[in-house]
């Protein structure tokens, strides 16, 4: 098992979206072709630690679960081919969610990895929006 700090890159973007990777620090912990990351998101960079995200993901080739807490909290699963409902919680009330997952793929190396997640979202029955989640981590030193 690896287990402890390390700089998780953030890419999170929809077909029509700019590409833009963020890092941030968290922790990482991988055994046997699983990995868990834990990490705090902000959604503006002037938002304080109060108002942040806390960010779980834990995956394994063709399966994904993230947690999200915080004030726009949500539970995502991630399996590909089928549809999973959520719950998206915001400050202005709670919207449901379906998520069709096209693919979880996960590389591990002893720098680090990636988490790479395609999936198409739809909110509140609305049209379903094509999204990519990459998660990629640099291991740091003590």
């Amino acid at each position: 098992m690896n287990e402890g700090k390390a700089l998780i890159g953030v890419l999170s973007c929809g077909e029509h979206e700019e590409e833009r990777t963020v890092w941030i620090p968290g922790m990482v912990r991988v055994r046997d072709g699983q990995v868990r990351l834990s990490y705090a998101e902000r959604i503006t960079e002037e938002m304080d630690e109060e108002g942040a995200t806390d960010v779980v993901l834990h995956a394994r080739e063709g399966l994904a679960m993230m947690k999200r807490s915080g004030a726009y909290a949500t539970p995502m699963s991630f399996c590909p081919h089928e549809r999973r409902d959520s719950v998206y919680r915001t400050p202005y009330g709670d919207l449901s969610a379906a998520i069709d997952t096209e693919s979880v793929h996960v590389d591990i190396s002893d720098e680090g990895g990636k988490v790479e997640i395609s999936y198409a979202i739809s909110i509140q029955n609305g049209e379903a929006s094509a999204r990519r989640i990459q998660l990629g981590w640099r291991w740091q030193s003590a």
